[in-house]
């Protein structure tokens, strides 16, 4: 028999590390959770002496072998899987069996693409986000949703107001709020609204001021302050690289292991085992580090540093591989962004956008994050080291950008598994969709896009 280990940590989780739930996320107050799967294979031989703990009785289970032989019954003794098939084969001994009814029971899920520091941070932060995920059907909605957010937290002075998901395109006047709208809501209180893409924010006066943003300030490197019509005056909303200025001021948690832990008991109520930090800063992998040695993750975290064109020299990056899980954790390799979002239009097109942002004119096709001869040098050493690449690439002109680089860091190599991933890819052309397939490049779609965005 091959068993599966399958849990790490607290009880409550214990007997949960292999399952979801397709239609109910939990179990007799049991919160699920997940990890690792070792080939799990039916055996009625061996399983006469076998004393399971609990054991889940019904018709949809759906084992990762996609066995053909009944599986209708599935044993677990302490951190074991121990058996996996059909009941009446089953000859041991339960202690507890849970029967499914209706509901289905199959392995975990992956999280192909996410961001889990920053999940188990938006706690603290006002929804701005329009229906159905949020109450702001225009500005007015969202200055209001602010200021209910403000009575009730209570900020300090200067403590920055953080909001969380508006999307200019679900809001009725089908423009980003300005300074003009989120000064109404305060002049003393800095405000921070991410957009729902995170590549763009919207800012007060109070924000510009201690970020000091002003008419003088120049676009950064791969970003966009963006002035109010004929003037140097900026508006508050800031693109890409831009919004950094803001975001550093934002003050850190007063429990980040805690926060850490909620985040992942979260994922881990969803079904799903292995969790990403995608995009992750050398401080948030040491501190994932760190929370995983002072109590093993019930789950498994795979972080993929950030790499970006202001942190190319940063020493660690050098010492950056694919590496081993301990305690449930490990870094997997490195994340670039090699351009925006098409919702935010910041996506790099290689055709014009049909309506352009505010300002920009009738060839504008969203622009590069990262230079590609930075790209191309990147691609060349991490690919040389066998180490994973993940790189957003939203638009087909980044597209480009991530499949030429990765064309001639292969071409002088033999063919190998190098696990290579483009984030998002919403609008490759079926040429780079043949070339993804040659290269055996995986595409992680934004597949959800399409309910708020799809045509």
């Amino acid at each position: 028999m091959i068993e599966a280990k399958i849990a790490r940590g607290s009880a409550p989780l214990k007997y949960f590390a292999w399952i979801s739930l397709a239609l109910s996320c939990c179990f007799a107050g049991h919160p699920l959770a997940a990890n690792r799967v070792a080939g799990l294979q039916a055996d009625s031989v061996q399983n006469q002496a076998q004393q399971a703990d609990i054991a889940f009785y019904g018709e949809h289970i759906i084992p990762i072998s996609g066995s053909t032989r009944p599986v209708n019954f599935v044993a677990v003794k302490g951190d074991t899987i121990i058996y996996v098939g059909d009941r009446k084969d089953w000859q041991g001994s339960v202690g507890e069996t849970m029967e499914l009814g209706d509901r289905a029971l199959l392995p975990g899920f992956i999280d192909a693409h996410g961001h889990l520091s920053f999940h188990s941070s938006i706690a603290g932060m006002a929804n701005v986000a329009s229906p159905p995920v949020g109450p702001a059907e225009n500005i007015a909605d969202l200055i209001q949703a602010l200021r209910d957010f403000i009575q009730k937290s209570k900020p300090a002075q200067d403590q920055w107001v953080v909001g969380l998901g508006y999307d200019d395109s679900l809001l009725a006047e089908g423009r980003h709020p300005t300074i003009i709208d989120l000064d109404q809501v305060s002049l003393t209180l800095p405000i921070l609204l991410m957009h729902v893409s995170g590549h763009l924010a919207a800012v007060n006066s109070r924000a510009l001021e201690i970020a000091g943003i002003n008419e003088t300030s120049v676009n950064p490197p791969g970003g966009v302050i963006r002035r109010f019509t004929g003037s140097q005056k900026p508006n508050g909303v800031l693109e890409e690289s831009a919004t950094s200025a803001v975001h550093r001021f934002q003050a850190p948690s007063k429990d980040p292991f805690g926060d850490l832990r909620r985040g992942i008991l979260d994922f881990a109520s969803n079904g799903i085992t292995t969790a990403q930090e995608g995009g992750a800063s050398a401080a948030s992998i040491k501190m994932l580090r760190a929370a995983s040695r002072g109590s093993a993750f019930p789950i498994d975290v795979v972080a993929y540093r950030r790499v970006q064109e202001k942190n190319l020299a940063d020493p660690d990056l050098h010492n950056i591989h694919s590496q081993k899980y301990r305690n449930g954790f490990r870094v997997g390799g490195i994340k670039m962004i090699l351009d925006g979002s098409p919702q935010g239009k910041t996506a790099f097109l290689t055709e014009p956008y049909a309506v352009p942002p505010e300002g920009k004119g009738a060839d504008y096709r969203g622009y590069s994050v990262m230079p590609a001869a930075s790209v191309d040098a990147l691609f060349e050493k991490f690919i040389g080291s066998a180490t994973p690449i993940l790189a957003h690439a939203n638009g087909d002109a980044a597209a480009d950008l991530f499949l030429n680089a990765l064309a001639r860091s292969l071409h002088p190599r033999k063919p190998m598994d190098h696990r290579t991933v483009m984030i998002h890819a919403q609008t490759v052309r079926e040429d780079q969709l043949d070339r993804i397939a040659k290269m055996q490049v995986i595409p992680s779609y934004f597949s959800a896009h399409t309910f708020y965005w799809g045509d």
